[in-house]
C-alpha cells in the first residue's frame, strides 16, 4: 500500500513540479518508508516526458489542479532561482481510506512552504487530490440562488442574496448568463491557505484580508467570511468578454467598486462598503478640505491610499478607485454600456492613467486640465 502511494506521489511530483538533480527530493529519516523506495521515487521523477497528461491522470478535478498551480507559484514566489528542494516530512492515515502526505519546500536551506496532499483510496488503488475535500468533509452546504456555500457556521443569508442579485445584474451588463459558483467560507486568508493544504507560506506571512476567486469559472473563497464576492465577479465577467491586454485596470477597479463593492470588508462589522457610502464620505472630506486637488487624489492614491479618508471603515479602501467609480457612473449615465465597453477596453499600457484619460476625454470631455472642476460636478449630481 505504501509503495503504491509513494510511486503515485513520485509520478505526481515529476509532472506538476520542476526538479533539478537527485538531491532535490527526499523523505524524512523517521518516516517508515523503505530506503529502496527513495531511489524508485527519484527514478520516477526523471522518467516522464509528458507532464500535462501525467498530471491530469492523477489529479483530474479543476479545483485540485488550480490549488496545485497555486502551490507551485508560492514555492517559487520572490525567488531568483527555481532550484528548490522538497522533503516528505509527514505521512499518516486519516482513519478512513486515505493518507495525508505533507511536504516541506526549501530554497538554499530556507523554508519557503509547507503543503500537503491527500491520497484517496479508489477500489484497490490510490489517487492524489488536494486536501481541501478532506478538510471540508464535515462542512455544511447551503444553496442561495446560483451559489452553493460551503461553511462550518451559519451563513448570512441576506448578504448571500445580495451576492446572487449582483451576480445576475453584472452578468446581464455583459450579455452573459449568471454563473453558478461553489463558495467556500473562510475567516481569513490564513484559514483559506490551510483549507487548501498550505500550512505555511513565506510569501503569505501575516496576510489575512484577501480571498481567492473566481477559480476555474466556478470556485470562490471568501474575503474575511463575507458572502458577497461581487467585486471580483465583475473582473471575472469582464475577463470572459474582453481580452486581457485590452482591459484597463483603472476602469476595471472603478466599475468593480461601482457595481460590486470595495472588496475589503468593514473592520467593525464585517459588512461590505458600497460605492454610495464611500462617495458620501468623500463629500464630507471635500467639505473639510475645499482646496483638494482631485487629480492628485485620483492618481496618487489609486494603488496605495495614504489619505486615511476611509480609515474608520477599512484601511484597504482606496479613494482613487472611488473616484474612478464616479467617472464610470458618469459614462454609464451618458454613454451607456457601449461607452463603458470602450472605457474597459482602452488598453493597459505603460501608464494606465494615460489610456484611461484619453478615453474619458473622448467620452466625457474629461481631461487633466478640467478634472477637478468636472469631478466636483459629478459628485453633486
Amino acid at each position: 500500500m505504501i509503495k503504491q502511494i509513494i510511486i503515485a506521489v513520485a509520478i505526481f511530483l515529476s509532472c506538476a513540479f520542476p526538479f533539478y538533480g537527485q538531491e532535490n527530493y527526499s523523505i524524512l529519516d523517521n518516516i517508515d518508508v523503505p530506503t529502496k523506495l527513495i531511489r524508485l521515487v527519484d527514478e520516477c521523477l526523471n522518467d516522464f516526458n509528458n507532464p500535462l497528461s501525467k498530471e491530469l491522470s492523477l489529479i483530474e478535478d479543476p479545483l485540485s489542479v488550480a490549488i496545485i498551480n497555486k502551490i507551485k507559484y508560492e514555492e517559487l514566489a520572490n525567488l531568483n532561482s527555481n532550484k528548490i528542494r522538497r522533503k516528505l516530512i509527514n505521512f499518516y492515515p486519516d482513519g478512513l481510506k486515505g493518507h495525508i502526505l505533507q511536504f516541506a519546500c526549501y530554497h538554499q536551506n530556507e523554508l519557503v512552504l509547507i503543503w500537503n496532499l491527500y491520497a484517496k483510496k479508489v477500489d484497490d488503488a490510490y489517487s492524489l487530490e488536494s486536501s481541501i475535500y478532506y478538510n471540508t468533509a464535515s462542512y455544511h452546504s447551503t444553496k442561495v440562488g446560483k451559489t452553493i456555500y460551503h461553511h462550518i457556521n451559519d451563513i448570512n443569508i441576506s448578504r448571500a442574496k445580495t451576492f446572487d442579485k449582483k451576480n445576475h445584474e453584472i452578468a446581464k451588463q455583459f450579455n452573459l448568463p449568471a454563473q453558478s459558483f461553489d463558495f467556500y467560507m473562510v475567516r481569513d486568508y490564513q484559514e483559506l491557505q490551510k483549507l487548501i493544504g498550505i500550512d505555511y507560506s513565506k510569501k503569505q506571512i501575516g496576510q489575512t484580508r484577501d480571498g481567492w476567486g473566481v477559480i476555474k469559472d466556478q470556485f470562490i473563497f471568501s474575503v474575511m467570511n463575507n458572502e458577497d464576492f461581487s467585486h471580483d465577479i465583475f473582473h471575472y465577467y469582464s475577463g470572459t468578454v474582453h481580452e486581457r491586454p485590452t482591459r484597463n485596470w483603472v476602469t476595471e477597479e472603478g466599475l468593480a467598486y461601482l457595481w460590486g463593492n470595495a472588496y475589503y470588508t468593514i473592520e467593525h462589522n464585517g459588512e461590505n462598503a458600497n460605492q454610495e457610502e464611500l462617495v458620501e464620505i468623500l463629500k464630507e472630506f471635500l467639505i473639510q478640505n475645499p482646496s483638494l486637488d482631485f487629480y492628485s487624489l485620483f492618481t496618487d492614491h489609486f494603488w496605495n491610499d495614504t489619505t486615511e479618508i476611509y480609515k474608520e471603515l477599512a484601511p484597504d479602501i482606496k479613494v482613487g478607485r472611488v473616484i474612478a467609480g464616479i467617472i464610470c457612473h458618469e459614462v454609464q449615465q451618458t454613454k451607456g454600456q457601449e461607452g463603458l465597453n470602450q472605457l474597459i477596453t482602452c488598453g493597459d499600457g505603460k501608464d494606465r492613467f494615460d489610456n484611461f484619460m484619453d478615453m474619458t476625454e473622448k467620452l466625457l470631455g474629461l481631461n487633466r486640465n478640467n478634472f477637478d472642476e468636472k469631478i466636483r460636478v459629478y459628485l453633486n449630481r
